[in-house]
């Protein structure tokens, strides 16, 4: 019964990845607002994938997420360590 209770608990990298996408992406949607200064700019993920983390093999998610607005576009590395918490990893490359 233990091993039941703590496979329970485990996720998987695909759920982590959905659990941590939607914070990733409005993240990156309100860091575009400011510098495109386009309140309207929508995100989108182009690629996505589990990281392990150092020095402890914490996986984490990592992001490449496009935002266009305003006849503008930006780009952004987005890591999120959970559901709550992503940062832009590197600086942006405008488009």
């Amino acid at each position: 019964m233990p091993v039941v209770s703590l496979l329970a608990g485990c996720v998987t990298d695909a759920e982590l990845l959905a659990e941590n996408a939607r914070i990733a992406l409005q993240t990156a949607e309100t860091r575009a607002a400011r510098e495109l200064n386009c309140p309207q700019a929508k995100a989108e993920i182009v690629t996505k994938k589990e990281v392990p983390g150092q020095p402890l093999g914490e996986l984490y998610s990592e992001y490449g997420i496009r935002v266009n607005g305003c006849g503008r576009a930006v780009s952004y590395d987005i890591e999120c360590r959970d559901e709550k918490i992503c940062s832009i990893r590197e600086k942006p490359t405008l488009e």
